[in-house]
């Protein structure tokens, strides 16, 4: 499997479900929710898990991100 996805997307399939669960939780912010139910709704444990994760993925806060949509 880990074979496959790094030939197929260039990283692992854990990679590949953190950047999922990433833009879901982007999408129901920009959707109007509020950024820690968003987080919750996507899976992260709290705000400042999501916040994390999008800081390492994107270099930027969540809330960067919904203002630049």
């Amino acid at each position: 499997m880990r074979r496959l996805s790094n030939r197929l997307f260039g990283y692992g399939p854990k990679t590949l479900m953190r950047i999922h669960r990433f833009q879901h939780a982007l999408h129901l912010a920009r959707a109007g929710l509020p950024l820690s139910d968003a987080a919750a709704t996507a899976g992260y444990a709290d705000q400042a898990h999501f916040n994390r994760e999008s800081k390492r993925l994107t270099g930027q806060t969540p809330a960067t991100l919904t203002r630049v949509a």
